[in-house]
């Protein structure tokens, strides 16, 4: 990765994305059953409208999975790729010219039984 770039990775333990899916669930409206019975969440626009963002920066946006050699928790990794402003914004400090492009991300899901009773406190209902 060069000087103008950054990557931010999200990794989870889920149970992976098979690899005919992949490329799939970058499309408008794509939802991947989850296998548990439950029909598939949300609009399937997330991913499309991310890595659409993404490329129009000059970015990036993909998956690798599965992750983890554990057949139980096979888990999938987004990778961000970032393109850094090679000049400052015109409301930047001088002083502060550069600090975001220093700056790189890793975020890393817990494993579903390190997750905490109850859930994340969003102040959303919770789903059954």
């Amino acid at each position: 990765m060069d000087a103008r770039r950054r990557c931010i990775t999200i990794t989870d333990y889920g149970p992976g994305i098979a690899r005919d899916l992949q490329e799939q669930i970058f499309d408008r409206f794509v939802r991947i059953p989850t296998g548990d019975g439950d029909r598939p969440r949300g609009w399937g626009l997330g991913l499309y409208f991310a890595r659409t963002l993404l490329i129009a920066q000059g970015g990036a946006l993909t998956l690798q999975s599965p992750i983890h050699a554990d057949p139980m928790t096979p888990g999938s990794c987004f990778v961000v790729k970032l393109s850094i402003a090679e000049e400052p914004m015109a409301n930047e400090a001088d002083d502060d010219a550069g600090v975001a492009a220093s700056v790189a991300f890793r975020v890393e899901v817990p494993k579903k039984d390190e997750y905490k009773e109850g859930g994340v406190d969003d102040g959303a209902p919770a789903a059954d």
